[in-house]
């Protein structure tokens, strides 16, 4: 079994690009954000004093929310307001629509190890890390401080979204970022079921005389491509299923107090929910239905949509989508939806250092690919590690670099973890394949080497002293104890792609923990621009990808928070990355 050493907590070295827009996905919301003049900027050392580790806007600094500017909720806001933030802030929300967030920064620019933080949503409106998407898929923005969801009002009640996807956004790219996204409008009458009877006899509903279902397919302007994920949205109409009988039209949610579930009823028979996998009750009456089907035959289990947005997997063998209403009798049915149907392919956006989350991989080391549709379920390689050996696959999910198998060890629609294959370098083709489609190969810098420290919060280097205590800040991890190394402390530490060791790391495995696997050239490591001695580096035993590289700190040194770099073969780590020392 694989050793757990520690919790990893990452986060991403800054990164400065020129004006771009990104899009948030979340379930059941679409936000984008334009970001332009973002320059990074953080911490103390600005001119003044005037900036600190919590800013968020100042001076001039506006978040514009659907155009409308808002600004600091400091009253002075003049040239400088520490510690200043946003307000309470009510974001709109539209179903299917894109509410636009453009937040403007000073043109000063501050050292690189500066950068700025966003925060949408309340103090109180957390998630987890492991849920919130790695910022390195989303450059402009270095940070994430306080806030992992976002909060939307809709109908006068308040909603929480998590953050599930980031990548570009406009109307011909996907939110992952790749192209290929697209989207078509289409019409539910009130009067018709959500698929065939006669082509589907296993699944009768009503008395038979309804007329067909509106079908989606290739024919409706968008791709239909199993592995691809399908996004249904209540646009607008009304449909009432029972006007003689006093019931109200409704939006797609339907009747909210008919649930019809597994009902049937002997004049007219079952309603399609009577189909449908009980874990999807509550159904209502009136409410929009579907299935995914073959020519009009049913492939898998037919399903409730609702207003959405509600999302699905294309899966194999289907070449439609049909919809309709939630009804027993449609006879007396009036009025009708119109729905946005939008169409988002499995796609590669990303591929990155699994600790500094920048381009460029190598092999045996750590990397993460970021995207949409990569995987249908979320899961780790726990329990597909066998005799120490490593999964190539698992829930149907594979990942090729130049050809060949990479070693998994997390997969989720967004996400996947992996440890990159022994391949050549320069230029190699990333395919993700799962059960019911594969990506367009995505062209990755492979190096023989790229050193990167993994992170933890506020850009400090995963540190430990040789007993494995924590060297952090104090305070950096709620119930956890850390403190800053002292001079003279020998500091492990943990990184990714120092390259190749001697002996060879066995390929697909755990780093054996008999035996030492010592990189083939010892790096060099600066702290605050100052060579350090290095005692050694090598892949950290029953684990895979990870190194351990053992420094000792100068007795020179004095307290505060030091950038630290290492070097080899001829590449440096990224800038940014600190360590905390304190006499």
């Amino acid at each position: 079994m694989t050793c757990k050493r520690m919790i990893v907590l990452a986060a991403v070295t800054a990164a400065t690009l020129s004006a771009q827009c990104y899009q948030f996905t979340g379930t059941g919301a679409t936000l984008e954000i334009d970001i332009s003049d973002f320059t990074l900027k953080n911490g103390p050392n600005s001119s003044g004093g005037g900036y600190s580790t919590n800013d968020r806007f100042e001076g001039s600094n506006t978040l514009t929310v659907g155009g409308s500017a808002k600004t600091s909720n400091s009253t002075a806001n003049s040239p400088d307001c520490a510690q200043c933030e946003i307000g309470t802030l009510t974001l709109s929300y539209s179903a299917g629509a894109l509410t636009a967030f453009t937040m403007t920064v000073p043109t000063n620019t501050e050292p690189s190890t500066d950068y700025w933080g966003v925060t949408l949503g309340g103090p109180g409106n957390l998630i987890s890390t492991g849920v919130l998407p790695q910022p390195a898929a989303f450059p402009p923005i270095s940070s994430w401080t306080v806030n992992a969801e976002i909060t939307v009002a809709v109908g006068g009640t308040f909603t929480e979204y998590p953050i599930t996807a980031i990548g570009a956004c406009g109307s011909s790219t996907s939110p992952g970022g790749g192209s290929g996204s697209e989207t078509t409008t289409v019409t539910v009458n009130g009067n018709q079921g959500p698929w065939e009877q006669n082509l589907n006899p296993n699944f009768n509903y009503g008395d038979g005389t309804i007329p067909g279902p509106t079908v989606v397919s290739a024919s409706s302007g968008i791709s239909f491509t199993p592995g691809g994920t399908l996004t249904v949205t209540y646009a607008s109409g009304q449909v009432n299923v029972f006007p003689e009988g006093g019931y109200p039209a409704t939006d797609a949610n339907g009747y909210s107090k008919n649930a019809t579930n597994n009902q049937v009823i002997a004049t007219y028979g079952s309603y399609p929910s009577y189909f449908m996998n009980s874990s999807s009750y509550p159904v209502f009456a009136s409410e929009l239905v579907g299935t995914f089907a073959n020519n009009g035959v049913i492939v898998g289990t037919p399903f409730p949509v609702g207003d959405g947005p509600a999302s699905f997997i294309i899966p194999a063998g289907a070449n439609q989508l049909l919809l309709g209403v939630d009804d027993n009798d449609y006879s007396d049915n009036t009025g009708s939806w119109t729905l946005s149907v939008s169409y988002a392919p499995l796609v590669v956006s990303h591929v990155l250092n699994g600790a500094s989350y920048q381009p460029g991989i190598v092999p045996g080391s750590l990397a993460t690919i970021y995207g949409t549709n990569l995987s249908p379920v979320t899961d780790s390689w726990d329990k597909y590690i066998v005799d120490g050996k490593y999964p190539t696959t698992f829930d149907g999910v594979t990942v090729t670099v130049g050809g060949q198998p990479a070693y998994l060890s997390y997969v989720s629609s967004e996400q996947i973890n992996l440890i990159v294959p022994e391949v050549g370098s320069g230029a190699q083709d990333v395919v993700v394949k799962n059960a019911v489609g594969a990506s367009a190969a995505f062209s990755a810098t492979v190096s023989s080497t790229g050193p990167a420290f993994l992170l933890w919060p506020n850009n400090q280097a995963v540190a430990t002293l040789l007993n494995y205590s924590l060297v952090a800040e104090s305070g950096t991890f709620a119930g956890a104890t850390t403190a800053p190394a002292k001079p003279g402390d020998v500091v492990v530490l943990w990184g990714t792609g120092f390259g190749p060791t001697s002996p060879a790391d066995p390929v697909g495995e755990e780093t054996p923990s008999k035996g030492t696997y010592s990189t083939t050239t010892l790096p060099t490591v600066t702290l605050n621009n100052v060579p350090v001695t290095v005692y050694g580096a090598a892949l950290a035993g029953g684990d895979g990808g990870l190194y351990q590289i053992a420094i000792q700190v100068p007795s020179s040194t004095g307290n505060g928070e030091f950038p630290i770099q290492a070097t080899i073969g001829g590449v440096t780590s990224p800038s940014g990355v600190l360590l905390a020392v304190q006499q």
